[in-house]
């Protein structure tokens, strides 16, 4: 999956994801209002699987599962949790290759929450481990639900 990943095998789950990422998308399914605390450790497994294959049709399947889950509620949680864990995996990546900043990109395209902050940080570097602090927390571009922001990482030596 990520040949750069496969140097150190014994850092990776059975899915070929870090503990730091599963342990980064087991915190975003907990923070997840609607669902229910008995269904966690099946979310979480079938997050887990669903990411390292960006199969969002497995985790839309088992979040379904629970009483009252709509389809496109559980279509939304899916890509949400497949969007973080994305950004958790880009940023490990970074990280391991000696990139600790890179630039917010706004796309353009309304973000679902803090829009108007995420405009005003497009363009602002940000330390990769922390993330960029918007409203009095940090975070990473495409990380909030329905944020369409990307990330332009500043390599070391190739910036002007």
């Amino acid at each position: 999956m990520f040949s750069w990943l496969k140097k150190n095998p014994a850092h990776l789950d059975e899915n070929g994801l870090s503990k730091a990422v599963i342990t980064d998308l087991n915190r975003n399914v907990r923070a997840l209002n609607d669902i229910p605390r008995e269904h966690f450790t099946a979310i979480c497994e079938a997050a887990a699987r669903s990411v390292a294959g960006r199969a969002l049709s497995t985790l839309s399947t088992e979040l379904m599962k629970i009483d009252g889950m709509s389809a496109r509620r559980a279509g939304d949680i899916a890509l949400l949790l497949a969007n973080q864990a994305g950004v958790a995996i880009s940023n490990e990546q970074r990280l391991a290759l000696g990139i600790e900043e890179a630039r917010w990109r706004h796309s353009g395209a309304p973000c679902r929450t803090a829009n108007l902050a995420h405009k005003a940080a497009n363009g602002q570097t940000y330390s990769i481990k922390k993330g960029m602090l918007i409203g009095g927390a940090h975070t990473w571009p495409g990380h909030a639900e329905g944020c369409k922001c990307s990330s332009q990482p500043i390599t070391p030596g190739f910036e002007e």
